[in-house]
């Protein structure tokens, strides 16, 4: 096959030279325009490439951006963190405050519930219930709930069954009164 010159230091090099890039549609080869050489001296390769931040605005490095992004890590995370500190916060509160609302309008023991609940977490402060490091049934270590299996009332307050999310979801599902949990 005859040489290929370089698009840029326009030296005549063999095909060897140049990085295979397909087949044309009548069945010849294509290479890249530059020679493997030029490459590697440009970085001309996307992986291997510096990028430009479209947020900061300074060229980085393409392992401080995260995929495809137009902005890097850094600056990602700051704006996700101030969105959430800011209006994603308010519209979180705005979303909560309309849900315990509905939640006091429909469930007629929901505030027993939030009251065991509170009285639970008080006494895992305090030191009179140890709240455990692995689910007890399934040996998990996951951070554990206390399940309220004898009901809401107020002498079954701190009677509580530490199980993980998972358990804690399955034993919802197989008790018979859908109103524990």
């Amino acid at each position: 096959m005859k040489g290929r010159t370089c698009s840029r230091c326009k030296q005549e090099k063999t095909a060897a030279h140049f990085y295979f890039n397909g087949l044309r549609p009548d069945g010849s080869p294509r290479f890249r325009s530059r020679c493997i050489e030029c490459l590697s001296e440009i970085g001309s390769t996307p992986h291997e490439r510096p990028r430009k931040c479209s947020m900061c605005g300074k060229k980085k490095k393409p392992e401080e951006f995260c995929g495809n992004r137009s902005s890097c890590r850094s600056c990602s995370n700051e704006k996700t963190y101030a969105f959430r500190r800011g209006p994603g916060r308010e519209d979180h509160n705005v979303r909560m405050a309309t849900y315990v609302r509905s939640k006091h309008a429909s469930d007629p023991d929901y505030r027993l519930k939030q009251r065991a609940r509170r009285e639970v977490h008080l006494a895992v402060k305090y030191g009179l219930l140890v709240r455990p490091e692995h689910c007890p049934r399934c040996k998990r270590k996951a951070k554990v709930h206390g399940h309220h299996y004898k009901g809401y009332d107020k002498p079954n307050w701190l009677k509580v069954k530490w199980l993980c999310a998972r358990c804690h979801f399955k034993e919802d599902s197989t008790a018979h009164s859908g109103d524990r949990c």
